[in-house]
């Protein structure tokens, strides 16, 4: 088969949209369309809320399209449980086995070597795992987040979800933190089972990074990219514009993760209170999407802690903008219990940021060794407290980064070398 026509066919989101897993999976995509292969993907209802939102976002792909990447489909839940969030949250694993819908966009009848998840939920798993069937073809499996959590680690993930109903929804706080605890339960099951799956069809798992088979307690059935990402020539190149030109620290501590729960952000608020009791110059700042509720119940929250006038958010600010902020910050503050390879942490790190958090595997693989980079033991709110207090005191910020960042296509290729072995072909 010549290298024009040959297909693989992908289960992914690769709008913007989606944040950094969409992001790499539009990375990907491209690539292999560029290398020579016809590539096509299908859209997992988790990425797009309803058919209106679907199709307004397939029409958003010239782009993709431009560049030999196709919209081949796309599946769908109920609109019932679509409009309602917690009951698709909650139901979603089990509703999803019985009523998936598929939408096609273009001729069906593809001969792929192989069909990909680019993501690690159930609802892109199962997908993959039903085209390969319908085409007779190996399945295979990209994980750019742990598809389930060794106990240990899911404990205190669970108990982020815990602090974030317990102190920003207390009247609610029961009936929410379970209905949450047993949705997330649900969802890892059935992420699990539908991995279980694939190791048993001998189709093929590879990991973003060296840390996602840790988090998943060992599974040594996962290869891994290490790591399986990297920054553009123009962010590297904006980075270091910034890092020469931007010389003053600020009285800034910038929160690196998103504003929810499993990213640490009670942890943060609340190591950030025991912070300024001695350093009482600091700000704390968020920046991206919060939704308003959430917002309100944060300042309130703040408020509680006498912290109120001291926590910001920007909302949305360009990348640029953001670069800056960390460059000017004195801390970066990332107290998060879920990544497999954080690009906050090593942007911070680019631009000569210290950073305080919590020694979870991709944390500790990849940053553990860095001098300006401090990380507590998981959940030890106080060490994280006395890391932070001890980079500010100690001015542990810097001019120069060494540290080493992989090329996209030398990653991308080693990617793509991985697919076709597993598919039967060798490129």
């Amino acid at each position: 088969m010549s290298a024009k026509d040959r297909e693989i066919l992908f289960i992914a989101n690769p709008f913007g949209s989606g944040g950094g897993g969409s992001y790499r999976a539009q990375r990907g995509l491209l690539y292999f369309a560029r290398k020579g292969l016809r590539t096509y993907f299908i859209v997992p209802w988790a990425s797009i809320p309803d058919l209106i939102a679907l199709e307004s976002s397939v029409k958003g792909v010239s782009n993709l399209m431009r560049n030999g990447v196709h919209p081949l489909a796309a599946s769908y839940l109920p609109s019932i449980v679509n409009r309602k969030y917690l009951l698709l949250t909650a139901l979603s694993p089990l509703l999803h086995r019985v009523s998936t819908g598929i939408r096609f966009f273009s001729d069906k009848h593809l001969k792929p070597l192989i069909v990909v998840s680019y993501h690690e939920g159930f609802d892109a798993i199962s997908l993959a795992l039903r085209f390969s069937t319908m085409y007779g073809t190996p399945v295979g499996v990209f994980l750019q987040l742990p598809p389930f959590y060794e106990r240990r680690r899911w404990i205190h993930i669970l108990h982020s979800h815990k602090l974030f109903y317990k102190y920003l929804y207390r009247e609610l706080y029961p009936s929410l933190f379970s209905l949450s605890k047993t949705a997330l339960e649900l969802c890892m099951k059935e992420n699990k089972r539908y991995i279980e799956e694939v190791v048993k069809r001998k189709g093929c798992i590879l990991a973003v990074s060296k840390s996602i088979p840790m988090d998943m307690g060992g599974a040594g059935y996962v290869s891994y990219l290490d790591p399986g990402v990297s920054l553009d020539p123009e962010d590297e190149a904006l980075i270091k514009s910034i890092r020469d030109t931007v010389k003053e620290r600020k009285g800034i501590v910038v929160f690196g993760g998103r504003p929810i729960p499993s990213k640490g952000l009670i942890e943060g608020i609340l190591a950030f209170s025991k912070l300024v009791r001695e350093l009482s110059d600091l700000k704390l700042v968020f920046t991206g999407y919060i939704g308003r509720q959430n917002k309100a119940r944060v300042l309130a929250f703040a408020e509680k802690l006498g912290i109120r006038e001291k926590v910001l958010f920007t909302g949305y600010i360009s990348r640029k903008e953001r670069l800056r902020l960390v460059r000017r910050a004195m801390l970066m503050l990332y107290p998060s219990h879920e990544d497999s390879y954080s690009y906050a942490v090593l942007e911070a790190t680019l631009l000569g940021t210290p950073v305080a958090g919590y020694g979870i595997p991709a944390l500790q693989t990849y940053f553990g060794g860095l001098d300006n980079v401090r990380l507590a033991p998981e959940g030890d709110l106080e060490g994280l407290v006395q890391d932070a207090m001890d980079l500010i005191e100690g001015r542990a910020w810097r001019d120069e980064a060494d540290l080493h960042v992989k090329e996209w296509d030398e990653i991308l290729e080693e990617e793509l070398g991985f697919w076709l072995k597993c598919s039967g072909e060798y490129g």
